[in-house]
């Protein structure tokens, strides 16, 4: 496209990019966490962003945009190849960050971006646990009470402490269980569909839900330091129930194996979740 321009996106200008840059990128920005984003205008009107992280020798795309206007006229190719100069040039000069793209199926969008990556030189990079599409369990199948007693209890996120929440998240960080990108305090996690199991007074298990985006509610974490799975597969069906309760019928909930446990958990609870995403890299 001729008159292509970039510009990086900086931290005060976060909030001037919520129309082309994804929540999670918008939130990191602003946090000062270390992402690069940056931007292409046409004579000053935006066509397209492109915003992700660093992870080791591999950098994350975690917002790819290009204006329904723009697209097919090279915007997204720009954008591709500005990020490779910009690796290349951190690197010193010869590129040695691998550059990956994660896709689910969840968004029209994204079912069009895995040609685009395929055509761009990317190649399909096996995922180990990937995202699941699950079915919330039917309604009123489990009941909260079914795991209060025994020195534990299950309380949403909004009726906990931010103390006991605090500390939970603090030693989550420290043993490297799966959190939020920022934490259970992040404004896309939603506090009454986001449960936690108490043992005298302590977090033992947790289970979060992030908001609905094209008709999906993403459960961005689940833990559990507890030896009996029952009560942990109940603290999710619990949590999925008030999903089904929640949302309107069409909403799909969805789920990262983030490690063994999780898809063990998910494929023992949900036999029938298929896998919903694949990752491109370069």
């Amino acid at each position: 496209m001729d008159g292509l321009n970039f510009f990086q996106i900086k931290k005060d200008m976060a909030d001037e990019a919520r129309g082309f840059l994804l929540p999670e990128v918008i939130d990191s920005l602003k946090a000062g966490l270390p992402v690069l984003a940056f931007g292409a205008d046409v004579n000053g009107a935006v066509v397209g962003a492109l915003g992700g992280a660093l992870d080791g020798e591999i950098f994350d795309i975690v917002s790819f945009f290009v204006t329904p206007a723009a697209r097919k006229e090279g915007v997204g190719t720009a954008l591709i190849e500005m990020l490779k100069e910009l690796l290349e040039e951190k690197d010193g000069g010869v590129r040695t960050t691998a550059i990956r793209a994660s896709y689910t199926e969840q968004s029209r969008d994204n079912r069009t971006l895995e040609p685009f990556f395929l055509a761009a030189g990317f190649k399909v990079d096996r995922i180990l646990y990937p995202m699941y599409y699950i079915s919330p369990v039917k309604k009123g199948v489990t009941k909260m009470h079914a795991i209060r007693g025994h020195n534990f209890r299950l309380n949403s996120f909004a009726e906990v402490p931010e103390q006991v929440l605090d500390l939970a998240e603090k030693e989550a960080r420290l043993e490297g269980y799966p959190l939020p990108e920022l934490g259970f305090h992040s404004p896309a996690v939603n506090r009454d569909l986001s449960f936690c199991i108490q043992e005298y007074g302590k977090v033992v298990a947790y289970t979060v839900a992030e908001h609905v985006d094209e008709g999906i509610v993403n459960l961005a974490a689940l833990h559990s330091s507890l030896s009996d799975r029952k009560i942990t597969m109940t603290m999710l069906a619990v949590q999925l129930t008030g999903i089904k309760e929640k949302y309107r019928r069409d909403v799909v909930a969805a789920m990262f194996a983030v490690d063994e446990t999780t898809q063990d958990i998910i494929l023992e609870l949900f036999p029938d979740a298929t896998p919903s995403s694949k990752t491109f890299i370069i």
